[in-house]
This record gives structure tokens, C-alpha cells and sequence, in this order.
């Protein structure tokens, strides 16, 4: 019906309501509940221009304009002498040569639809050539023609436009309110989303010789809405499908196997491993194990063994997903004094679910920060790699996210984050920023002084317990102070929350869960203790082939200095640098001189006045002290 004179239209335009178009239609959507409301809109004398606002997937833009096409071509009154034209933008813009004959050709159109008395229903399916925002010369021109056309009788013109576009667009073209009707597409059902899904995976087939069973499809669905989840999760389990199918149509190339091979799970999930950096082997146990997360944690964080409870607890729950909610997978904010693990713990949670450091993506703010796109992203364990948030998030949406230190943020930063917390998505700049697959993770020192003047107000009979005993509720005699084994943990938290409301909002309070850290006890400092001197022997057997071997007095030694200096920051590591790493390397570089000496193993003990380390060494043949 459209001459090809017309170009752009014969080139990037399809007419729906041509019989050819009508008896190929192959929509597996036969039905949509809205669409007696679109076309009353269409219908409409004034105000008959449609934005469909839509939270779905880009493929399923063609099926709601086949059905669309289809319901109107059962209503002879609007469909008599109609054009049904679905003009695709993206294809427009990748292919325009020049915006000389752009013009002309609406002109071309324009003169055909008088001539011959016709309707033209015009689906575009970007918002962008509306926008007018000087980004694209071929863009300002189509839709200066576009805007041309709106007050015409004959012209029906309908948007479709993600829902971030327009809230973006909305408060600066006031004329969208004027003469197009915004309605919200309801999103279809699994059922609808699986059958379009394959009915594309069907063409999928079809370009590399391969099988993609039913149960592959789904599988597909359920790895792209937990791995690359955001507004188009059908999208993205159609890459995911695509990139399967092209690794086995490779592979069965190069083993020159049977010329149809199957794509199986194995195949989708090698290609999430890679473009998630979460090894294959955590994908393969995908079900979710707390107990040995719980284990694992303990074994590299010392003396927070309720918070790592806690935490997991939280996890497992998030993970089931008994109930939607809105917002990030899930939410912490880490309270308590400086250098007692809550970073370290951090790190630990990102190696243990996703086996690799780089899953933390650590906030890098500093004073001109007010925006999103002003946050930039430190990865892995020594902040190696920097990004922008944007490009952290898309690459790398199943993450955690971690904000250090909040209560330096300014008030357009707290925002963003209650903002996170609330929606679990942002659109700022034409950009949508998802998090609903993320951990967030909030740390700050904020209530400190009270949770270590609570610590210590505890008898000192019951200091010398592990204070986690406490919380964790097991037997232990009562003295009569007010803070009992069942209370601590919520005590701590009744004493600190007045101060973090002062600082933070209420509706981030409300929106996390609050993990207090205590100080670190002396049981908890023999134990890091313990795992720094179990990390040098190791090492020390590694490079120098030497044993290394220390009287137990010096852990108590070591851990009574650290606790003595508590006030200082990062008490533990200075301790540590000045007794144990100066009388090791004292001892390596006498073990270095003597290139021919057969010294096997290193002694580490107090002097005589307990108050240093000394060391000394042995002979492979001795078994005395030199």
C-alpha cells in the first residue's frame, strides 16, 4: 500500500494491515487485555495520539503492534482506507545515509494519504526523535516531520517508550501531555513471555543449526532474571539463548558432530559465568547454603560470630523470597568502631558467594559527588580497578554494593541511597541504574562509643567469655547486671539508634537491616592472631624453606598489646608490625647472609623481661636452641 517511492517508509516501515503482513503475522500474542482502551483513544476526536509507556522487554514491541494491527482491522469504521505502519527507529538510524530526502519522503506520504483519502496509524518505537535534544541531526529532523503531523486528522500516531525515558522526558514537553494519551502497558504474563521467547528462539534455531528444547528456554528466563535482571529480563534471555546456541554451533563445528546439536544448560550458564565473573562451579550449586557460608565466614572473621549470623539469616530469607518487596536483594548497615571487620567481612561475603573479590563494588565518593553519574567504583580486594557506577552495575548487576563510611555522605547522596533502598532502580540521564540484584551494603561508625561503653560496662567475669556466647544465648551464669545473654544484641541496637537517626534518614533506617560489631574482645585478637602466624608459616615454608615455630605465651602477649592500644586505630596491625613482622625479618636477613648455613626452623618467643619477641635457630640436625 506504501509506494516505494516512499522511502524510508519501504526501507524501515512495515504496513500491518496489508493482507500479506496480516496472514504472515505469527505473534504468539493473540490477545491483549488493554487493547479496547487503546483503540477507544484512536477513536477519539481529540487527543487520539497514544504513548504506551511499557516495563517490558523490546520483543515484545512487535507483538503488541501485530495485535494491535489485527484488532483494528476488525473495526471497518477506523480500519477502511487505513495504513497500519510500524516505522523502527533504531533501523532508520543505523541505515540513513542523509536527512535531505527526509522531508521530501513525508511529503511523498502526506500527498498519498490525501490523494487517496487514507488514515495512517503510525507506530514509532522510540520517544527520542520528540526530544529534540540536538544529540542527532537525523533524530531533530524525523521528528520535527513527526511534529508536523500531530494535529492532523488523519494521523494517529503512537509511541512505544520505556518507562525511565518517560520520566525523563516528561517535566520538558509539556506537548505530550497535550496531545498524546499516556497509558501504561501491562506487563504479560510467563505464559505470553515464553511463547513470544519462542517464537524468536524458533529464528534462533534456524541461524545456527542447533536444538533449544522448551526446558532450555525457561532455564534461560530464570538465569537472566537472577543474573542480568532490569526492565528486560526476555531481552536478556535472549542473548543469553543466542550466545548458548553460538557456542555449541562452534563447538559441533570444530568435534564435526551431528549437524543439529542441542544447546543444553551447561551451555547458558558457561555464558553467565563469564559475563558475571561468578565461577561455574558457584553457578552449578546454585541453591543457597548457609551453613557453610556461616562456617566459611567465621573461619576469616574473629569475634563477630553474631553479626555473621545475622547476616546470613538475612540472606537466606532474601534468597527464598517467601514475599516481594521492592528494593535490592538485600540490605545492611554495619555499625561499630573502626577496625573490627566490617570491611573485611565485606570482602569475605563477596569471595564466598560469587569466588571472587572483584564482586564487591566498593563506592568511591568525595566532595563534588551529588549524582550518580558522579559516583565512580573501586573493584577487588586493593580497589585495582576503577569504573563508573553505571558501567559496574550493568556489567556486574549480581554484586555487592558497598558504601563505607555513610555518615561523611552528603544529603543528595543519602537520598540516592534511600532512593535504592525504597525502588531498587534509578533513571537519571536517559540512563536506568537496576539494583534489585544487588547486596547493599552500608557501613559506618556512627553509635560506636556507646556499643564499647556498653562492652565494657559487662562484669569482668563475664568479659573474659567470648561476648558473642552472650548473644548467641547459651548457658552462662547470671550476675544480676541488667544486660543478660538474651538482651545484648538488643540492647546494643535500643542504644545506638538515637544517634543513627540523627544522622540518617528514617526511611533508610527503616529500609535495612542493622548488624551492630562490638569492639574486638581478647578471645577474638588470639584468634586473628592465631590466623596471621598460621598465613607467615606458610609462607616462610613457600619461600625459605623454613619452619616456623612459636612458644604459645606470644599470641597472649600479642593480643593483651593490641588490646591495651584499643584507642588507636588499627591496633592489631601496628602491634603486629612492631613485634612480629620486625623480629621475622630480623631473622630473615641473618638467615640470608648465611647462604651455606642449614638452619630448618625458626623459634619465636618472649625475651626474659616478656616484654619483646626474640627468635632463634636450628640445624636440620639439632633439636636444642642455638
Amino acid at each position: 500500500m506504501i509506494e516505494q517511492r516512499a522511502s524510508i517508509f519501504a526501507n524501515y516501515a512495515k504496513d500491518l494491515l496489508h493482507p500479506t503482513n496480516i496472514a504472515n503475522s505469527n505473534s504468539k500474542l493473540e490477545y491483549h487485555a488493554q487493547m479496547p482502551l487503546f483503540i477507544d483513544v484512536l477513536r477519539r476526536q481529540k487527543h487520539h495520539h497514544l504513548l504506551l509507556i511499557k516495563s517490558l522487554a523490546n520483543i515484545f514491541d512487535e507483538a503488541i503492534v501485530q495485535i494491535l494491527g489485527k484488532s483494528l482491522s476488525t473495526i471497518p469504521k477506523i480500519s477502511q482506507n487505513a495504513y497500519v505502519i510500524y516505522f523502527d527507529v533504531v533501523k532508520f538510524m543505523l541505515s540513513a545515509e542523509s536527512i535531505d530526502n527526509i522531508e521530501n519522503d513525508f511529503h511523498i506520504l502526506c500527498e498519498d494519504i490525501r490523494t487517496n483519502n487514507k488514515r495512517i496509524f503510525f507506530v514509532i518505537n522510540q520517544l527520542e526523535p520528540f526530544l529534540l535534544q540536538k544529540k542527532s541531526i537525523i533524530l531533530e529532523a524525523l521528528g520535527k516531520q513527526l511534529k508536523s503531523i500531530l494535529t492532523n486528522d488523519k494521523w494517529r500516531v503512537i509511541i512505544l517508550t520505556q518507562q525511565y525515558t518517560y520520566e525523563n522526558a516528561l517535566p520538558e514537553n509539556i506537548f505530550l501531555k497535550e496531545l498524546f494519551t499516556a497509558i501504561k502497558i501491562n506487563e504479560p504474563s510467563e505464559t505470553e513471555s515464553l511463547a513470544v521467547l519462542k517464537q524468536h528462539c524458533a529464528e534462533i534455531e534456524n541461524f545456527h543449526q542447533v536444538v533449544i528444547p522448551d526446558d532450555i528456554i525457561l532455564s534461560g528466563m530464570s538465569l537472566a532474571n537472577t543474573y542480568f535482571s532490569d526492565s528486560s529480563v526476555p531481552d536478556k534471555a535472549l542473548e543469553l539463548l543466542d550466545m548458548a546456541a553460538s557456542r555449541v554451533d562452534h563447538s559441533s563445528q570444530a568435534s564435526s558432530t551431528c549437524p543439529n546439536p542441542t544447546v543444553m544448560n551447561i551451555h547458558l550458564m558457561n555464558v553467565v559465568s563469564n559475563r558475571s565473573f561468578i565461577p561455574l562451579t558457584h553457578l552449578q550449586n546454585n541453591k543457597f547454603q548457609v551453613e557453610s557460608l556461616m562456617v566459611a565466614l567465621k573461619q576469616n572473621i574473629f569475634g563477630q560470630d553474631q553479626a555473621i549470623e545475622n547476616i546470613t539469616t538475612f540472606l537466606q530469607n532474601a534468597c527464598v523470597k517467601l514475599h516481594k518487596k521492592t528494593g535490592p536483594l538485600c540490605s545492611f548497615m554495619l555499625a561499630g568502631p573502626a577496625h573490627v571487620g566490617k570491611t573485611a567481612l565485606v570482602c569475605s561475603l563477596g569471595e564466598q558467594l560469587f569466588g571472587h573479590h572483584n564482586a564487591v563494588l566498593r563506592v568511591n565518593l568525595n566532595k563534588t559527588t551529588h549524582r550518580l553519574a558522579d559516583i565512580t567504583i573501586n573493584t577487588g580486594l586493593y580497589a585495582e580497578h576503577c569504573m563508573d557506577l553505571f558501567s559496574a552495575i550493568q556489567q556486574t548487576p549480581y554484586a555487592i554494593l558497598f558504601f563505607e563510611n555513610m555518615e561523611q555522605f552528603s544529603e543528595d547522596l543519602q537520598s540516592i541511597v534511600k532512593n535504592i533502598l525504597s525502588y531498587g532502580h534509578i533513571s537519571e540521564d536517559m540512563r536506568k541504574y537496576d539494583f534489585r540484584h544487588s547486596i547493599i551494603v552500608i557501613s559506618t561508625t556512627v553509635g560506636s562509643e556507646h556499643i564499647i561503653r556498653l562492652v565494657q560496662s559487662i562484669p569482668e567475669q563475664n568479659r573474659q567469655i567470648d561476648l558473642m556466647q552472650l548473644v548467641l544465648n547459651e548457658h552462662i551464669p547470671t550476675t544480676g547486671h541488667p544486660l543478660n545473654q538474651q538482651g545484648l544484641q538488643e540492647k546494643i541496637v535500643e542504644h545506638i539508634l538515637p544517634e543513627l537517626t540523627g544522622k540518617f534518614s528514617k526511611d533508610i533506617l527503616s529500609r535495612i537491616n542493622l548488624i551492630p560489631f562490638l569492639p574486638l574482645s581478647f578471645a577474638a585478637l588470639e584468634k586473628m592472631i592465631q590466623h596471621t602466624l598460621a598465613v607467615l608459616k606458610k609462607r616462610l615454608e613457600v619461600t625459605f624453606n623454613l619452619e616456623l615455630h612459636y612458644a604459645p605465651e606470644i599470641i597472649k602477649f600479642l593480643a593483651q598489646e593490641a588490646l591495651w592500644q584499643h584507642s588507636y586505630m588499627n591496633a592489631l596491625d601496628k602491634v603486629l608490625e612492631r613485634y612480629l613482622y620486625s623480629a621475622v625479618s630480623q631473622a630473615l636477613l641473618k638467615y640470608m647472609e648465611n647462604k651455606n648455613n642449614k638452619w630448618k626452623r625458626l623459634l619465636l618467643q618472649l625475651n626474659e623481661q616478656g616484654q619483646s619477641l626474640r627468635y632463634e635457630f636450628v640445624m636440620a640436625n639439632e633439636m636444642t636452641y642455638m
